[in-house]
């Protein structure tokens, strides 16, 4: 499986394969998801990705997802009328 190491590389990632760019509100969940894993990070003091443990790689990345998840969520609330 290919993974992306930032927003620059995934949007190379996805022109590369011939898809759409992001949209503005995509990237702006993105960086939300972010900003969930870096305070997971902030809350058990670490900065190196390297020393996590499976959970903890785990948890960062469930966190990462979900804050993206949620911040899409949230503008479909917003936007949706019923």
């Amino acid at each position: 499986m290919e993974s992306a190491c930032s927003l620059d590389c995934a949007a190379l990632y996805i022109q590369a394969k011939g898809k759409p760019e992001m949209k503005q509100f995509e990237r702006e969940a993105a960086i939300e998801g972010g900003n969930a894993g870096g305070q997971y990070l902030d809350k058990i003091g670490k900065t190196d990705l390297a020393s996590l443990t499976v959970d903890e790689w785990s948890e960062f990345c469930a966190l990462i997802f979900s804050g993206a998840c949620d911040a899409l969520r949230k503008r479909a609330e917003d936007e949706i009328p019923f």
